[in-house]
């Protein structure tokens, strides 16, 4: 299968299979990849639809949401499973839309937190952490139009920021020490 990696931290990039992706066709294919990502439950389509496209209309934002999934699945390539299989790396339905469950991807975010997520942290897993964190979450990513998004972002980021800052602290003990 496929295996994606998403960079969160600071600058955006993914790949695939080691494969850099290249540039989206749109901020909103983007956003939609990315917060699928960072969110791996089942989402409905109208809470996709209130999150990218809030100041349109529920007809309009229907088909801009399957419009954008329409790119993203040109976008991103099938997953081959271990049965041979070829399956989408993200799955919908008529109300439903998530990532592939069985898509291995591995994220930058996702790492950080587990590091970080110890009852006590090793300093090897501060260090380890804190060389992951190259800048804030979504540093260079800006989705026009879309408050609720850029609500989701703000939240995730001051979160990272304070994690961060308490690994940093945690590590300058142990160097103390």
């Amino acid at each position: 299968m496929s295996a994606i990696e998403l960079s969160l931290l600071g600058a955006f990039s993914a790949t695939v299979d080691g494969r850099p992706l290249g540039e989206f066709r749109t901020r909103s294919a983007q956003a939609l990849l990315i917060y699928l990502a960072c969110q791996p439950e089942s989402h409905s389509r109208e809470s996709l639809t209130a999150m990218l496209w809030p100041e349109t209309s529920q007809l309009s934002a229907n088909q801009n949401l399957r419009q954008t999934l329409y790119l993203l699945r040109q976008w991103l390539p099938e997953a081959t499973a271990p049965n041979g299989d070829r399956q989408p790396l993200i799955l919908a339905n008529r109300k439903f839309i998530q990532f592939n469950p069985e898509t291995p991807i591995t994220l930058d975010v996702a790492v950080f937190n587990s590091l970080l997520g110890q009852l006590l942290p090793t300093p090897q897993q501060l260090a380890d952490a804190v060389s992951l964190y190259r800048g804030d979450f979504l540093a260079d990513f800006y989705l026009p139009d879309s408050n609720p998004f850029e609500d989701w972002v703000t939240a995730r980021r001051a979160n990272l920021q304070r994690r961060m800052l308490t690994a940093l602290d945690k590590l300058a003990g142990h160097a103390l020490q």
